[in-house]
């Protein structure tokens, strides 16, 4: 019983998921990534749980995708895979009723600022981002009272791509957050550590906005 994982983090080997998976004791800590589960296939998501033996208590989905391109060069395939990977692969998982969550008392969807929000040539992601919320209020409703489900919508985060983004981008960047500075992965970890803790009982089908203040500004 020493290997059963109550905690499972999708998206784990990401900057972000990275953070979040330091946050919980890696004895009882799952960390997927796309080469263990393939978000984009049904098969592999079934694949990965119908057998799986784990008792998961704790759930975080932090992956996720983000091809941008006008709307006019948009292609319905891109659409669709990324409202796979991003939303629909959630969907997946909660119909399909897996042994390994019967237990499951908190999950935590890394949404993202355009989660509430849309920026120029992102439609795919803009939407499947906003679906992800709705599911999440749905799921919410569905699973209460024995399971939290709530969202952290991170904005402008130091990772290894907005490392490589120019100056002068990152300056116009940071002049729109309130608090100065882009965020970490360690800003992001801290509320998923909260939100999957005893301390939000009480909390359920919300979204947080973790951005400095940039959504309000």
């Amino acid at each position: 019983m020493t290997n059963i994982k109550k905690v499972l983090i999708m998206g784990g080997t990401g900057d972000i998921g990275r953070a979040i998976a330091k946050k919980f004791p890696p004895n009882i800590t799952q960390i997927l990534g796309s080469k263990d589960v393939d978000l984009s296939s049904n098969e592999s998501i079934e694949k990965f749980f119908i057998n799986n033996k784990n008792n998961y208590e704790k759930f975080i989905f932090a992956s996720g995708v983000n091809n941008p391109s006008p709307i006019n060069t948009s292609s319905s395939e891109d659409f669709n895979y990324t409202m796979q990977v991003n939303c629909s692969s959630v969907h997946y998982i909660f119909t399909r009723n897996y042994k390994c969550f019967k237990n499951l008392r908190s999950f935590v969807a890394i949404g993202s600022l355009y989660s509430s929000i849309a920026r120029l040539n992102r439609s795919s992601y803009t939407s499947s981002k906003h679906a992800l919320s709705g599911l999440v209020k749905s799921l919410a409703i569905e699973l209460a009272p024995n399971c939290n489900v709530n969202m952290i919508s991170p904005g402008f985060i130091k990772t290894d791509m907005t490392d490589n983004i120019g100056d002068d981008f990152r300056a116009s960047l940071i002049a729109k957050i309130p608090s100065g500075d882009l965020g970490t992965g360690q800003d992001i970890a801290n509320c998923a550590a909260f939100l999957s803790s005893d301390m939000a009982d009480y909390i359920t089908g919300e979204t947080i906005h973790v951005n400095g203040g940039m959504y309000m500004s």
